[in-house]
């Protein structure tokens, strides 16, 4: 069946079809550019589409993990929502915060007075599994990993290290 989004879709260059210099232009790696190729074809939009609705998020990821790695004690979690964000707080939006997404190409709201931390929420969850958990050392990790229960990833460490 032709469709005109289809056609369009057509004429578009492919990654691989752009110059060296078109891609600088974009800002985008090869590696992004061929993963938003793939979701172009996928979805059957054109590259450019794939490119306004989806280049963003790595933007956005990046911003969350220097905000997150910032304010260990405040961050409470983010997430990416259709064509928007947001990003938690366990009180008050902290101050420098908002710069921090001031360039987004998409909405990003803030949400604040969740009442606990994602550092305070694994806290948690790691004490109530050493707790309730027959393992010696239950596995407990943040991920990325990021904490979790210190004894689990002290013994994965030696572990690795032996393996190695």
């Amino acid at each position: 069946m032709f469709t005109p989004a289809a056609a369009t879709a057509q004429q578009e260059p492919r990654a691989a079809e752009l110059a060296p210099a078109e891609v600088a232009a974009l800002g985008l790696s090869e590696a992004e550019l061929q993963d938003l190729t793939r979701i172009a074809k996928q979805y059957d939009i054109t590259l450019t589409q794939a490119i306004a609705d989806y280049s963003w998020q790595d933007d956005f990821s990046a911003s969350v993990k220097t905000i997150s790695d910032k304010y260990p004690g405040e961050f409470a979690g983010a997430a990416i929502e259709d064509n928007s964000a947001w990003v938690g707080f366990k009180g008050e939006l902290p101050t420098a915060v908002a710069d921090a997404f001031a360039h987004s190409r998409v909405p990003v709201m803030f949400v604040t007075s969740r009442g606990f931390s994602e550092k305070e929420l694994v806290d948690a969850v790691t004490t109530a599994v050493k707790q309730l958990h027959p393992y010696e050392i239950p596995c407990v990790v943040a991920l990325p990993v990021d904490g979790g229960n210190p004894d689990y990833l002290a013994w994965l460490a030696t572990g690795l290290e032996k393996q190695l």
